[in-house]
């Protein structure tokens, strides 16, 4: 399930659920440099200008955020990687 676990709320609901439920996850981030997020958020055609302007001010937060409140979740660095080189690895991770 592609969730963005950006506050307390989400991790309450999703992540504390599925712990209390004794369901297993797998909680990967996908990592990329800031300039990189940035880009793609730029260049994200579903996202109109006021969005994209409201995600890029909220990246360095949002990176901080993850980093500090997610420290045992398997993170990937998605730079220069393909979508399909992405998916065969978090794949791999469910094998």
């Amino acid at each position: 399930m592609p969730v963005s676990l950006v506050d307390r709320l989400c991790k309450k609901e999703l992540l504390d659920y599925f712990e209390d439920k004794k369901v297993s996850t797998l909680h990967i981030i996908l990592e990329a440099k800031k300039e990189t997020i940035i880009s793609r958020i730029k260049n994200d055609p579903i996202r109109n200008e006021d969005a994209q302007n409201q995600q890029i001010y909220n990246v360095p937060w949002q990176m901080q955020y993850l980093k500090t409140n997610y420290p045992d979740a398997v993170r990937i660095d998605t730079e220069d990687k393909t979508l399909d080189n992405i998916a065969s690895e978090i794949m791999d991770m469910m094998i």
